[in-house]
């Protein structure tokens, strides 16, 4: 890495590299994909041979850092989560209120209420109680719920104006209030009315 000066070596900090032979024509791995909105600079990448295979980090994303899972899960048992022992797994296809919660790809639990349990993760999330990095998706057609606090996964702030609809100063009361959030690909959920 150059650090012939400061900035240098902080933008050479946020490169993302693809392992494909520069020699290649194929234009696939250097296109910018959608899945790249928000955590990929459109504009940032090197002329020449490396031309959109060296892409950088948008400025506002950053890479998450691991989270410990025994500190999530004792956090998200408060939430009436149904602990792996104490229902069979099999029953959620006889159950259709059963939903399974799948933590960093682990099987953790189930829960009945599905709705009050992401409504009060995300409330624990903006408080501070649960870390703002920890993602939440929730798939109504598997019905499970997956929880990620892994290291390595690229995240972006969220700006959630749903309190501020009506407001002229909303960009202002949001730095004021320290209303904003951060998703990573799959946090980002369309509220619904259930």
């Amino acid at each position: 890495m150059s650090r012939l000066n400061y900035y240098g070596a902080l933008g050479l900090l946020t490169w993302l590299e693809s392992h494909i032979e520069k020699s290649r024509k194929v234009s696939g791995p250097r296109s910018l994909q959608c899945s790249h909105w928000g955590y990929v600079c459109p504009v940032d990448t090197p002329d020449g041979e490396n031309c959109g295979l060296v892409k950088n980090l948008a400025l506002l994303s950053w890479v998450t850092s691991e989270i410990d899972d025994h500190e999530v899960l004792r956090t998200i048992n408060k939430l009436e989560l149904i602990e792996l022992g104490f229902y069979d797994i099999r029953d959620m296809n006889k159950n259709k209120k059963i939903w399974n919660v799948i933590l960093n790809g682990k099987i953790v639990g189930g829960i009945f209420d599905w709705v009050k349990f992401v409504k009060n993760f995300k409330i624990l999330r903006k408080k501070g109680i649960i870390n703002k990095n920890i993602s939440l998706f929730e798939d109504e057609v598997d019905r499970i719920i997956e929880i990620w606090s892994d290291a390595g996964r690229l995240v972006w702030p969220l700006i959630n104006i749903q309190e501020y609809k009506n407001s002229y100063h909303i960009f202002l009361k949001l730095i004021e209030n320290f209303k904003i959030e951060q998703n990573d690909s799959n946090g980002i959920t369309i509220e619904k009315n259930h």
